[in-house]
């Protein structure tokens, strides 16, 4: 969650890192240089993600223990968004852009999780919120969308799984059963 790899609408292959300073940094693979500095969060930033809007420019996705995801023009280390809704940390964050330049975001973080759809001209729509465990909510390892945005499953520290298929817009739970090696 603290690291992503990815090419930029550039070409460039790019790193992304979160870090306990407040900051993300975006790193050149080949040269080894920071070449940009996401400023502006309050808390350590615990999770990083990458994502091309619908205009073909590369943003920055973080989620931060002060409660808020921030989103980044990756070229100008600007903050174009803020995603608000958290009540705690938000550890982890992840994204999916479908083939309609929607991004969707979701955030996972101590009180849950919450999944947000992205217009093209980066206005955030509150999807849902999701409080998987009802009591003594458990840091989360992990969360992904699958590759046409329409599942997002998540994992936490506890090993429980849990899957969600967006449906009209809303998302709904899906029952996982894992076999004894923790496979679907």
């Amino acid at each position: 969650w603290g690291i992503c790899s990815f090419t930029d609408a550039h070409g460039r292959t790019r790193i992304a890192t979160a870090s306990d300073d407040n900051t993300a940094k975006l790193w050149d693979a080949d040269s080894g240089q920071c070449v940009q500095t996401f400023k502006g969060h309050s808390g350590s930033v615990g999770g990083v993600c990458s994502f091309t809007d619908a205009l073909g420019r590369t943003r920055i996705a973080t989620a931060s223990h002060d409660k808020t995801a921030k989103l980044w023009d990756a070229d100008s280390g600007q903050c174009v968004q803020t995603l608000k809704g958290h009540s705690s940390s938000a550890l982890g964050i992840c994204s999916f852009t479908d083939a309609h330049g929607r991004t969707r975001i979701a955030t996972a973080g101590d009180d849950g999780m919450r999944c947000w759809t992205v217009s093209p001209d980066l206005t955030p729509a509150q999807v849902r919120v999701m409080v998987p465990h009802p009591v003594g909510l458990v840091e989360p390892s992990w969360a992904d969308f699958d590759a046409e945005g329409n599942l997002l499953a998540y994992n936490d520290s506890a090993a429980e799984h849990w899957l969600y298929r967006m449906r009209n817009g809303e998302l709904e739970p899906v029952e996982v059963a894992l076999d004894e090696a923790g496979l679907l």
